[in-house]
């Protein structure tokens, strides 16, 4: 992968490397199969309080903690 796509554009994780092989071989070049952001989207939304909410109102939670994020996000980014 180095060689292909070379180290600066190459951050795997461990879990992807245990796939990485028959995954190039089926679909092609990383770039167009890459799904880490989204991956790493889960991972943020696995970490919203939900305060013990179920269906219908853990959606408006997960929203509304979503947009703190992302105000968050965009506040830090302006320094």
């Amino acid at each position: 992968l180095y060689q292909i796509y070379g180290s600066e554009n190459v951050t795997p994780t461990f879990h992807w490397i245990m796939h990485m092989g028959d995954q190039i071989r089926r679909f092609g070049p990383v770039h167009g199969f890459w799904t880490y952001l989204f991956e790493r989207l889960n991972k943020l939304l696995k970490g919203f309080t939900t305060n013990g909410h179920k269906s219908g109102v853990m959606e408006v939670t997960f929203a509304r903690e979503l947009k703190r994020e992302m105000s968050l996000s965009r506040l830090v980014s302006t320094f």
